[in-house]
C-alpha cells in the first residue's frame, strides 16, 4: 500500500450503505515521514470507515407540514352547577275579566233560630149567645137525649138511685134491661151468671185448647174442651182452687192414653177408672164440691 494521503475535506455525509463483510484485518505497518501534500490523485478506492466526527449544528425548522385528519370527539364533560337565579321580570299586563260563573246551588238552611218571646194576650172575644138548655122532664130518673133538633127527655134509659133501666123504670139491678140484648165481641164475667128455669142459652160454641204433652188444668179451662194429641202416654192433673161448678171435657186424639191425676184433690169414678179409654175417646170432669170432682165417660 502507498502512503497515506492527506485527509480530504469531509463530503457530505452520503447514505449509510449495507455493511459489508468485514475482511480479514491485516498486520499494522509502520508509520513514515509525513511527505509533501501531493496533487490529489485519484480516489483511491475507499479506505475503511473512520471514525464518525463530531455532530454537525441543527438546520433551521422546515415548513408546516399539512393538518392531520379530524380527531375522535372527547366523552361530554359533567354538568356544571346551575347558576344563581335572576332578577323577576317586570309585571305583564293584566288579562280581561272573564265571563260570570253560573249561580252556585243554594246551600243546606241553617239550623232554627230560638224562640222569640211570648207575644202578649189579645183581647177576651165577646162570649157567645146562650145555646139551649135542658128542658126540665116530668118523671124524676129520666134521661135527656139530643134527637137533633132539641133536648128531649125520656124514660127509654131510667135512673133509679144508681141503678139504671134500659126501657124499664123500675130497675132492680145496676143495670136492668127489657128486651133483647146483643154483645159484639167478648164479655167478661167476675161473678155468676144466673136465669130463672126457663132461661136459655142460644149459639153457645165452646172454647177448645189443644195439648202435646202433660198439662195441669187452671181456672181459665172452666167450660173449655182440652184435646190431646200425643203419640205416647200423658197426665192432666187437677189441683186445688178450681170453683165449684168448674167442668170441662177432655178428648183423646192419638195413641197416648190420659191419666187423670189429683194434687190435693179427689177425683171420683163409678168404675174406678183413672185414663181415656183409647183414641177418640171422651170424658167429662165435673167439681161437685170444694176439691172433690166426678170424671164420667169413655174411661178404663
Amino acid at each position: 500500500a502507498g502512503p497515506q494521503g492527506t485527509i480530504g475535506l469531509t463530503g457530505a455525509t452520503g447514505t449509510v450503505g449495507a455493511n459489508g463483510t468485514n475482511g480479514a484485518a491485516g498486520p499494522q505497518g509502520t508509520i513514515g515521514l509525513t511527505g509533501t501534500t501531493g496533487a490529489n490523485g485519484t480516489t483511491g478506492a475507499a479506505g475503511p470507515q473512520g471514525s464518525i466526527g463530531n455532530t454537525g449544528a441543527i438546520g433551521a425548522n422546515g415548513t408546516t407540514g399539512a393538518g392531520g385528519p379530524q380527531g375522535t370527539i372527547g366523552l361530554t364533560g359533567a354538568v356544571g352547577a346551575t347558576g344563581t337565579i335572576g332578577a323577576t321580570g317586570l309585571q305583564g299586563t293584566i288579562g280581561l275579566t272573564g265571563a260570570t260563573g253560573a249561580v252556585g246551588a243554594n246551600g243546606t238552611n241553617g239550623a232554627a233560630g230560638a224562640t222569640g218571646p211570648q207575644g202578649t194576650v189579645g183581647l177576651t172575644g165577646a162570649i157567645g149567645a146562650t145555646g139551649p138548655g135542658f128542658t126540665n122532664g116530668s118523671a124524676a130518673g129520666a134521661t135527656p137525649y139530643w134527637n137533633g133538633t132539641a133536648w128531649v127527655n125520656t124514660t127509654n134509659i131510667f135512673n133509679n138511685n144508681g141503678d139504671v133501666g134500659i126501657n124499664t123504670t123500675s130497675p132492680a139491678f145496676k143495670l136492668d134491661v127489657n128486651g133483647t140484648q146483643r154483645v159484639v165481641g167478648d164479655a167478661t164475667f167476675s161473678a155468676n151468671v144466673s136465669g130463672s128455669t126457663s132461661s136459655k142459652i142460644a149459639g153457645f160454641s165452646a172454647t177448645s185448647t189443644a195439648k202435646t204433652s202433660s198439662y195441669t188444668i187452671v181456672s181459665a179451662d172452666n167450660g173449655k174442651v182440652i184435646t190431646f194429641n200425643s203419640g205416647s202416654n200423658v197426665t192432666i192433673t187437677v189441683p186445688t182452687g178450681l170453683p165449684d161448678g168448674f167442668n170441662c171435657m177432655i178428648v183423646q186424639l192419638n195413641l197416648g192414653q190420659v191419666t187423670f191425676s189429683g194434687t190435693g184433690t179427689t177425683i171420683f169414678n163409678r168404675s174406678s177408672y183413672t185414663k181415656t179409654a183409647g183414641i177418640y175417646a171422651i170424658v167429662t170432669l165435673l167439681n161437685i164440691a170444694t176439691n172433690q170432682f166426678i170424671s164420667s165417660g169413655d174411661m178404663q
